[in-house]
């Protein structure tokens, strides 16, 4: 992947075939009614003459966080219904703290909060972020639990976190594969295998597929190096070496940082799982196991919140099957 490609806003200009173009050439193409015998159809290479004409698909490696809500299904009905209202309030809560304190990293996308917004796919109780490479995934997934923890702490909206008593757990599924737009909508292996990966999921675990665990192994010499990730080993990887350094703010960023004190991860274990069958495909996954401190302001009194949280479950019991 070139840096271009890589620095774009998701997908930038990169093409988006629309179904009345696919529905225009199909038509020069074939006809809509037959009504002669099926062997009499004439053959035609429809690869080459239909797809690969219309450059479709048009396939791009992206990063997928897929997340949701455990034991949705099982909840009292009020609980229930308010889920996708919950959710999507922690989604927006994410999106200001990534565009506050992780702006060095997300300032690639221009129009901000609305920008990230176009990248997700909504489930309901989760859904699917798209994201430009894993770093991005796993620093989501960090800010998507630490707005949960402080959630079910009180920090934020009290009474809503007193109505959720009994507590909110999620699961994560990280993967870095091709993706593809079709009529303004996003396809391909990367929503599939998160799909399936986090299907295989019964604990709140954050699980990553093979090819996120080499990208960070080819980036960064191993995701466990992130624990000690300051700006000049960021700056080394060849994915990011042309970032801006007048973006970079010594003291914020939950995973880049240059000061002893500032908000971090603490300590990462991964556990090679193994190959793990969904439905036909056969997948290599990883469990991630993080914890992290963060500092919340409070915007009201000005006061400060430490908190160290976990995301993850070092519990591999059960994935395989």
């Amino acid at each position: 992947m070139g840096k271009e490609e890589l620095m774009d806003e998701l997908f930038g200009n990169y093409t988006n075939i629309s179904y009345e173009q696919l529905l225009e050439t199909l038509h020069k193409f074939d006809k809509q009614d037959n009504f002669e015998s099926n062997h009499k159809v004439h053959k035609r290479d429809f690869q080459k003459e239909f797809l690969d004409h219309n450059g479709f698909p048009s396939n791009l490696e992206r990063s997928v966080i897929g997340l949701d809500i455990l034991g949705y299904s099982q909840m009292e009905k009020g609980k229930q219904d308010l889920v996708p209202f919950l959710f999507k309030l922690l989604l927006e809560e994410t999106y200001k703290s990534l565009m506050e304190y992780e702006f060095f990293l997300f300032h690639v996308y221009k129009n901000g909060i609305e920008s990230l917004r176009k990248g997700f796919i909504p489930t309901g109780d989760g859904g699917f972020q798209i994201l430009p490479n894993p770093l991005f995934s796993l620093v989501f997934a960090i800010h998507f639990q630490t707005n949960l923890q402080f959630f079910l702490c009180g920090r934020i909206y009290p009474e809503l976190s007193k109505f959720y008593s009994e507590g909110i757990k999620l699961r994560y599924a990280m993967t870095y594969d091709e993706l593809f737009r079709f009529d303004n909508n996003y396809y391909g292996k990367a929503i599939i295998h998160s799909a399936r990966i986090m299907s295989k999921d019964k604990l709140d675990r954050c699980l990553m597929d093979a090819k996120s665990y080499r990208w960070f192994q080819d980036q960064f010499n191993g995701i466990e190096t992130l624990e000690m990730m300051d700006y000049a080993m960021f700056q080394n990887s060849e994915a990011f070496s042309n970032f801006e350094p007048k973006y970079f703010e010594r003291e914020k960023g939950m995973v880049i940082g240059d000061c002893p004190n500032h908000n971090g991860i603490q300590n990462i274990i991964v556990q090679d799982i193994g190959e793990i069958n969904a439905k036909k495909d056969v997948l290599n996954v990883y469990n991630l196991f993080c914890q992290f401190s963060y500092e919340h302001l409070e915007i009201n009194s000005k006061k400060r919140n430490k908190i160290r949280i976990s995301l993850g479950n070092l519990n591999t019991t059960g994935i395989q099957n």
